[in-house]
């Protein structure tokens, strides 16, 4: 097996090591925390104030420290190299593939604002979208139960 090679590393890869770390802790950690605590449907709305203002910092972070230029760069060209029908597709189709890939891990979201080169101050707003689809999905669903909630609205209407 081969040595890990430390000089491989970038100032912008030890940038992104501390910041996927706190925001893996602090998505997660506030989440499940809130819903302990407060439990629906106030754990997501506070988890959206608290999580929003956090997502933006990450957005403004892998904007301008984490992610070069030349990978947004790369995808841009890809997409001028589609015909005119499908650039207009895959314009139409960045916010709701970034608050799809937001909904269940923000990071993937937030990457993918990057990604398709959202600029600001769109991408702030998406990213605010990205929390509010993580905190719905995530804190509602997942860590206070709301998916049982949504299991006994649905067997009222199909005995």
């Amino acid at each position: 097996m081969k040595a890990i090679s430390w000089q491989g590393l970038t100032r912008r890869s030890l940038y992104a090591v501390p910041v996927l770390a706190v925001n893996g802790l602090f998505t997660d950690g506030t989440a499940i925390t809130l819903s302990i605590a407060l439990g629906p449907p106030w754990a997501s709305l506070l988890h959206w104030l608290i999580l929003a203002p956090w997502l933006c910092v990450v957005t403004w972070a892998l904007h301008h420290h984490i992610l070069p230029d030349a990978l947004a760069a790369w995808v841009e060209r890809r997409e001028e190299a589609l015909g005119p029908r499908l650039q207009r597709l895959v314009r139409w189709g960045k916010g709701p593939a970034v608050l799809t890939l937001g909904a269940v891990f923000p990071l993937s979201g937030l990457l993918g604002i990057r990604l398709f080169g959202v600029a600001a101050p769109r991408r702030y707003l998406l990213a605010a979208g990205v929390a509010a689809a993580y905190c719905v999905v995530t804190t509602g669903l997942i860590y206070s139960g709301g998916w049982l909630l949504l299991q006994r609205l649905i067997a009222q209407f199909h005995p």
